[in-house]
């Protein structure tokens, strides 16, 4: 199913093919492990040991940069043949304001954000980081010159009912697995309030999902 397609009619059939949904979730899919991977990376290089900075509780994913990925190809894939210093100031403008949007909207479903720059002059409010901007910007021109069509020339070479068939699979688990950590971490706010668990699905959170578990997995929760 093809949707949302940043393009118009006169764009030719083989650049409406990429925006199915079927493409767009691999994007999500493999840039949220890319992205855990990155800043795996980042931790290794800047404090000398590797850390887990996954957002589920469940696999390597990063959704942060999953829905990066994909909101970059919707809102700059039509602009594909411009110059790469449009690419990088358009995919610089798009991920300091996702990430700083993004950081609201954890706060406000969660309780906490996953990331805070603190107070310095490139810091807006510890949500966005200028500096890191740049990478945003980076990450755009090549995802739009290089990436993309790679990764969908390596999407299109999968049988189609093969891949359809592993995709739901993984949008089923995916799904899963932002439920569990959801409740997870809403169970571990109303902990924190003496809030005790009223059913059977919540005590098993509980059992399962300990503050000291969650606590492994979001280096952040409860600050």
């Amino acid at each position: 199913m093809d949707y949302m397609c940043p393009i118009d009619s006169t764009e030719n059939k083989h650049i409406l093919s990429a925006c199915s949904f079927y493409k767009m979730f691999w994007v999500f899919f493999l840039f949220s492990i890319l992205g855990t991977a990155i800043e795996g990376t980042y931790w290794i290089i800047s404090y000398g040991h590797f850390a887990m900075r996954s957002g589920l509780i469940y696999g390597p994913f990063s959704e942060v940069y999953g829905l990066a990925a994909v909101l970059i190809f919707l809102l700059l894939y039509r602009f594909r043949e411009k110059s790469g210093l449009f690419l990088f100031v358009a995919g610089y403008v798009i991920g300091v304001s996702f990430e700083f949007l993004a950081s609201l909207f954890q706060e406000w479903i969660f309780g906490f954000t996953s990331w805070d720059y603190g107070n310095a002059f490139y810091s807006l409010a510890g949500r966005a980081n200028l500096i890191f901007g740049f990478f945003w910007g980076f990450l755009a021109l090549v995802l739009i010159k290089k990436m993309y069509p790679a990764l969908f020339s390596l999407i299109e070479k999968i049988p189609r009912k093969i891949g359809v068939v592993i995709t739901v699979l993984l949008l089923v688990f995916i799904a899963f697995d932002c439920v569990v950590s959801a409740a997870a971490v809403h169970r571990y706010e109303d902990r924190r309030q003496h809030i005790p668990p009223d059913n059977f699905i919540e005590r098993a959170i509980d059992s399962h999902y300990t503050d000291s578990y969650l606590k492994k997995v979001y280096s952040r929760i409860g600050k």
